[in-house]
């Protein structure tokens, strides 16, 4: 059995595709708007699935509640796995921001380094 606060790479993959699917909410917004709310199955057919252990996503909101936390001040002693967790979600925000760089224009996210236009200001790049 593996220890989710204990797991740094499944908290990091898990923190990458969390901030991968903020890309995409909007269009999963959009399609979900578009169905009859009682079709339940063409609902889950939208939504992404995940591909870790729910346990996973819930720490990463402890960590991500934490880190905002620490951001606005507060102090804390963090334990060991609090610490690598943070780290984790760090290196994924990294890796995230490398894959998709800000619009110089709107600080939006680039849907990838290789888009040739930013998909909320339109600017070319």
């Amino acid at each position: 059995m593996i220890l989710v606060s204990q797991d740094a790479e499944g908290i990091r993959m898990a923190a990458l595709e969390v901030f991968e699917l903020s890309l995409q909410s909007k269009s999963i917004e959009r399609r979900i708007q578009n169905i009859r709310p009682d079709d339940l199955e063409q609902i889950v057919k939208i939504i992404p699935e995940r591909k870790l252990s729910p346990g996973y996503y819930e720490f990463l909101m402890y960590l991500l509640w934490l880190e905002g936390q620490m951001e606005a001040g507060c102090n804390f002693a963090l334990n060991a796995d609090e610490a690598d967790g943070l780290r984790a979600v760090q290196q994924a925000r990294h890796e995230f921001d490398r894959e998709h760089p800000a619009c110089g224009n709107c600080g939006t996210p680039r849907a990838s380094v290789r888009a040739r236009r930013c998909e909320s200001c339109m600017r070319e790049f």
